[in-house]
């Protein structure tokens, strides 16, 4: 087995309380069945009120969010209580991974950082140079260009789609506006910035090329395991679509951060989402 991770995977650490989007407030928390039964063997008064705070969603255990959408744990200074009380071995399954994700091919484990936590997308941005990706087959580690991992996944990319081009990501985001009309969103105040977003004229200049290529690249990477079923054209003109209207979010005056990572948490954190923009980009 090869394990592959972006080269910025290991210098990823959460930012607490310095989080301005913490990712604590706005999700469902759902509670694994081994946390669950440790919190069920809590003693004392904290545990009585951790397992006052677990109810239901669709059917799975889950905290009880707050009517402001914040996790009960989460304090007003965003720092976790449960932590601060029973140490990060506590956390649930979900706590504990996100925002990381694993995607699987036959003999090779991609491994990444979802772009809805602010700091994974300020590590995709720090740097201007071509995306690197580690590889690990148990014995060494090497360095591969994104390419080389495609192959290595037996996988190739679209000679004409290899790299973001400003002027196919408005063609497609022109041609296919029409999708965004379905998605379903959890923060309904990102409708507004989608409808600012699409009556803005587009600004070519407003991130550099090397940075557009970043974001394509680690945008398509997160895709890759659904290649088999959509395709590889249809993946890069996911990832062309999705930067160019990350690209008028900016222009909108959203940070590039903030840009990013909303659009993750609105489009790419959604399987539904995501099926209707690739539906709509296969055809």
């Amino acid at each position: 087995m090869k394990l592959v991770r972006p080269s910025f995977y290991d210098t990823f650490r959460c930012k607490a309380a310095a989080c301005r989007h913490t990712c604590c407030a706005g999700w469902e928390i759902c509670i694994d069945e081994e946390t669950l039964a440790h919190y069920q063997s809590i003693p004392g008064e904290f545990g009585e009120k951790l397992r006052g705070k677990i109810g239901t969603f669709e059917g799975d255990p889950c905290f009880v969010m707050t009517p402001d959408r914040r996790c009960p744990f989460l304090r007003d200074d965003n720092l976790c209580e449960l932590i601060l009380t029973l140490g990060e071995d506590a956390l649930c399954e979900i706590c504990r991974e996100h925002p990381r994700f694993y995607e699987f091919f036959d003999e090779v484990e991609l491994w990444g950082l979802g772009l809805s936590c602010e700091a994974v997308s300020e590590l995709l941005l720090h740097e201007k140079t071509p995306l690197v990706f580690l590889v690990n087959d148990g014995e060494k580690e090497t360095r591969l260009s994104f390419p080389d991992v495609c192959a290595l996944c037996g996988l190739a990319l679209p000679q004409d789609l290899s790299f973001f081009d400003s002027q196919t990501g408005e063609r497609l985001l022109f041609r296919h506006r029409e999708a965004l009309e379905k998605i379903e969103l959890m923060d309904a105040s990102f409708s507004n910035s989608l409808e600012n977003a699409l009556s803005s004229a587009p600004d070519f200049v407003i991130l550099s090329d090397a940075m557009k290529r970043r974001i394509y690249t680690y945008i398509l990477y997160r895709q890759l395991e659904r290649a088999d079923e959509y395709g590889m054209d249809a993946l890069c003109r996911y990832a062309s679509f999705s930067v160019a209207l990350i690209l008028r979010l900016i222009k909108t005056g959203l940070e590039p951060v903030r840009a990013l990572s909303q659009w993750s948490e609105e489009i790419e954190y959604s399987t539904e989402n995501v099926d209707i923009l690739l539906d709509a980009l296969s055809l």
